[in-house]
């Protein structure tokens, strides 16, 4: 295919789709986190579940876990359709 019947078409279809389909306005979407079983940010449950109670490592390893920076990455699906 010629470079011109790529452009024509892509040109063509562009526009049919723009024509066609109703276009949604994302601009008041919002997203909220929460951790899992609604529990507060600042909360020690679970953080600490995998270290060994009672050892003299206990509180200095669940003080650091709870007072570093920590960061997320995530990827958001978003699926809706037309009514």
């Amino acid at each position: 295919m010629s470079t011109q019947v790529v452009k024509d078409c892509t040109k063509l279809l562009d526009q049919q789709l723009l024509q066609h389909l109703p276009i949604v306005d994302l601009s008041k979407f919002s997203v909220e986190a929460e951790r899992l079983g609604g529990l507060n940010w600042d909360s020690v449950h679970q953080v600490g579940d995998n270290l060994t109670h009672g050892t003299t490592t206990y509180e200095p390893q669940l003080e650091r876990m709870m007072t570093k920076s920590n960061s997320v990455q995530l990827q958001l699906k978003l699926t809706y359709g037309f009514m």
